[in-house]
This record gives structure tokens, C-alpha cells and sequence, in this order.
């Protein structure tokens, strides 16, 4: 049992699970950005390239849309944080 204040082990291994499922979507976006396109600029990660991961290698979100939205919010901050600073500012 731990003896910290106002913790216990339930909270202790939902807090271990869910910095499983980060660390399991940070992996699974890695594994997806090698599949943007080559260009002359980055591109983003193809959609079928999302939901085939789900469907096919690993589910880590219940819900498909849920699983597309967090792959391209992580995709667009990815995206926005490599386009160069002159893009960045409208210019």
C-alpha cells in the first residue's frame, strides 16, 4: 500500500496506463511520420495511413475518429513547428 497522502495504488497504476498509451501514440506517430510524402516541402501524414495502423497494427484508441483526431493534432504541431519561419509569418 502506499503511504503517500490522498494516493493509492489505483491511482498510482491508472497514472502508469495512461503514460503507457502516451508513450504508445508517441511511438505509433514516429512509425506513421515515415510514411509522409516526399516533396519539395513536408507533407502531412495520408489519412489512409492513419486508420490503416488502427485497423491493422495496433489499436490503442477505441474510436476511429478519436484515434485520426489525436494522429493529426500531433501531425499539424509537427507540421507548424518545421515550416520555416518565413511561412510561419505570413510573409
Amino acid at each position: 500500500m502506499d503511504e503517500r497522502p490522498g494516493i493509492d495504488e489505483s491511482s498510482d497504476c491508472l497514472a502508469q496506463q495512461e503514460q503507457m498509451l502516451i508513450d504508445a501514440i508517441i511511438k505509433a506517430f514516429a512509425r506513421l511520420s515515415f510514411s509522409r510524402p516526399v516533396g519539395m516541402s513536408l507533407g502531412t501524414i495520408a489519412l489512409s495511413e492513419i486508420t490503416g495502423y488502427w485497423r491493422n497494427i495496433e489499436r490503442l484508441i477505441d474510436q476511429l475518429d478519436d484515434w485520426i483526431d489525436m494522429i493529426q493534432s500531433l501531425d499539424s504541431i509537427f507540421i507548424d513547428f518545421h515550416r520555416p519561419k518565413d511561412r510561419k509569418n505570413g510573409t
